[in-house]
């Protein structure tokens, strides 16, 4: 995703316009994305979904401690850069109050501040996808209430349904703007939650079916799937088929318990956030210095070096700090909730 969106920004800051020559890297940016909604989907769904009684409120403290804090990093981290270009390029240094949407990390409104347009362009376009997530957590309390315990299988298989077959048209029919093939991914990633304990796979076929799997996405994938968002995408069997992989214990003879994928892993989220504002920061700073095109590469290079840089300290620094401060919270409003 990294990778694709550095080709993005490049194109629409010396366009301007947002665009890729590279059309089979934004196709694995959305293999990312599917993938990013499913374990979302797996995680959350094996949560609550045979729970009794889930405690909605600690949910959603834990989510608010894992998610929102990054987001304000970011965010001040663009308003700044934003603000220092806006003074180089001698615009209009004021900021207005339009701002305050970019704080708001329940939806994708980013309006534009300091009289620069496509400010969003500093996100690399990634907020979008944390507003489904977010869709995603309130909807749990409903899903769980419609599709308890032994209804559950029969509960998921039917919303994939729902989402292939009636959602779309309907989208169609009220003009409502609306992706479908977000929420399915997110269904994807309960169904694998709803069988992985009735799938019985020993570990070195695991592992057989997960080479085959990546290697049918990288090698062949963008051929016969190049909208994955489309439902009717092939690759998005192959989402199922990895996940379920993974669940079942597959890691490619052990590469993927390395300490470098461990800690990749761990860090995703702040690559994922803050590749956007590293890659952008770069790119204008080679623009105002007149950089050469020739020099690009390279410039890709040492941003991608500096966004694992820098996410890894916001993962150790930021992420965790919250995430411990978030359960904290949770074990005092549990403790005061039995009291």
């Amino acid at each position: 995703m990294m990778f694709s969106h550095s080709i993005y920004m490049y194109h629409h800051i010396r366009g301007p316009k947002w665009m890729t020559t590279t059309p089979i890297l934004s196709f694995y940016a959305m293999i990312g994305v599917a993938m990013f909604f499913s374990i979302t989907g797996f995680l959350f769904w094996g949560k609550v979904s045979k729970d009794d009684n889930p405690n909605w409120i600690s949910l959603f403290i834990n989510r608010f401690f894992r998610i929102v804090p990054l987001i304000i990093i970011n965010v001040i981290c663009i308003v700044i850069v934003y603000s220092f270009y806006a003074w180089l390029s001698e615009r209009n240094t004021h900021i207005s109050y339009d701002l305050i949407y970019w704080f708001d990390f329940l939806n994708n409104t980013k309006k534009q501040f300091n009289g620069i347009s496509s400010a969003w362009v500093a996100t690399a376009g990634v907020y979008w996808t944390l507003v489904y997530e977010w869709g995603f957590y309130f909807s749990l309390p409903i899903l769980w209430m419609l599709g308890r315990k032994n209804r559950s299988t029969a509960f998921t298989i039917g919303l994939i349904f729902l989402i292939i077959y009636l959602l779309p048209g309907l989208v169609q029919q009220i003009s409502f703007y609306v992706r479908p093939f977000a929420f399915l991914h997110f269904v994807i990633g309960m169904l694998v939650w709803e069988v992985k304990n009735k799938i019985i796979i020993s570990k070195k076929v695991a592992d057989v079916l997960l080479l085959f799997s990546v290697g049918y996405i990288l090698f062949f994938g963008y051929k016969t799937g190049e909208a994955v968002y489309d439902t009717s995408s092939y690759i998005n069997f192959f989402i199922f088929l990895i996940l379920l992989l993974l669940s079942k214990g597959a890691d490619l003879w052990g590469v993927l318990k390395f300490r470098i994928f461990v800690l990749l892993g761990e860090a995703s989220y702040s690559i994922y956030i803050m590749h956007g504002v590293v890659i952008f920061t770069l790119l204008r700073i080679a623009q105002y210095l007149n950089v050469s095109d020739r020099y690009i590469p390279f410039l890709f290079l040492v941003s991608y070096v500096t966004t694992y840089l820098v996410s890894i300290m916001t993962y150790f620094y930021i992420e965790k700090p919250f995430i411990f401060h978030g359960k904290k919270i949770v074990k005092l409003y549990v403790k005061n909730e039995r009291d």
